[in-house]
């Protein structure tokens, strides 16, 4: 008797969880940014990182482009200005030789930036400064110049998708 009184309130209960169970749960709505459009300042390079700065303009704009609810504007117009300061280019040893142990035979090269955004009339700061870093793990061959130089164009757009990101966050 008591085993089917459990089966029993078990099976009600399984029926009606799908139209009550969840009454009080809510979908959490992401914050909504204080403005739609936006200035993206020249890129400022304090790195030793060449050209780097026309580069990572180009790709913030890119991926600001796709955003639906944020449109490029000129500063005079935009209701936020995004300004980006290159700060370091570095290079960390990643792997290495297995032939010499002091050799690296594939590099980490990691592109910092710091971004501030202020309102476009310059009365309000959304952030000031904030560190936004971006990583790719080149290999070592006759050319590493070369192979540092190909990996300029990814480090901007994992940058500027990160810059992206920072952007459409709540903070």
């Amino acid at each position: 008797m008591k085993g089917r009184r459990v089966a029993l309130h078990l099976l009600v209960s399984a029926l009606c969880f799908p139209f009550f169970g969840c009454v009080r749960y809510h979908l959490v709505r992401r914050g909504s940014i204080p403005f739609s459009s936006i200035h993206v300042a020249a890129v400022q390079n304090f790195s030793d990182a060449n050209r780097i700065q026309g580069i990572l303009w180009e790709e913030i704009c890119r991926e600001i482009s796709r955003c639906p609810s944020l449109r490029l504007e000129s500063a005079a117009a935009a209701g936020a200005i995004l300004e980006v300061h290159v700060r370091s280019l570095s290079q960390d040893p990643a792997i290495s030789s297995p032939e010499d142990p002091a050799r690296a035979t594939t590099y980490r090269v990691t592109l910092e930036a710091l971004c501030s955004l202020r309102h476009g009339c310059g009365d309000e700061v959304y952030f000031s400064a904030k560190p936004v870093s971006s990583s790719v793990d080149i290999s070592v061959g006759p050319h590493y110049i070369d192979a540092r130089s190909r990996a300029m164009p990814l480090l901007a757009r994992n940058l500027s998708r990160k810059i992206r990101d920072l952007l459409m966050e709540p903070w």
